[in-house]
């Protein structure tokens, strides 16, 4: 690096390096979802799943934890009705 350019040509060294990691973002210009991140949507969807209208994440990953977060309130449904049918 010369003399006086400071970290300006190296982004992973300015500001916060761990807000710069968790908010990287991907060739098609969206984010990258963290490791924390992802533990809590695959633990709780319905609460960390709103952490996904935050601009830069991709429309189809957006769908895809809405699927998967409605998919277990809908089999405990489905199993009620069932059972109230007496099937």
């Amino acid at each position: 690096m010369q003399k006086g350019q400071g970290n300006r040509h190296r982004p992973e060294m300015t500001g916060n390096p761990r807000a710069n990691r968790d908010n990287e973002i991907i060739g098609d210009g969206s984010r990258r979802i963290s490791g924390p991140l992802m533990l809590g949507l695959l633990t709780l969807p319905l609460i960390f799943g709103w952490l996904l209208l935050r601009p830069g994440y991709a429309k189809s990953t957006r769908i895809t934890v809405a699927i998967y977060a409605l998919f277990i309130p809908f089999l405990i449904v489905t199993s009620n009705l069932f059972d109230a049918a007496g099937l």
